[in-house]
């Protein structure tokens, strides 16, 4: 099976765009992208980084919680690791 292609620099300059945030695994590479996205000068939305382990429900339930109390603005250009 082949692994998915992503191609985050292009998911970042979306999300940017559409002022959403990206719920990733991607523990490895993602400071890189972020770091690039960055440098040039580009902004984000918020990134959540969870364990490829962990399961949906609470993930979902640990979004919720931080959605219900804060504000879209307090998370431009901030990194969270979610630890569920």
């Amino acid at each position: 099976m082949h692994r998915l292609l992503v191609h985050y620099p292009a998911i970042l300059h979306y999300l940017e765009q559409t002022q959403r945030v990206l719920v990733t695994d991607n523990r490895k590479s993602m400071p890189h992208h972020l770091a690039d996205h960055a440098s040039a000068g580009r902004h984000h939305w918020g990134i959540f980084i969870v364990s490829k382990h962990a399961p949906y429900k609470q993930v979902a339930d640990a979004l919720f919680v931080y959605w219900a109390a804060s504000e879209a603005e307090e998370w431009i250009d901030r990194v969270e690791w979610l630890t569920v």
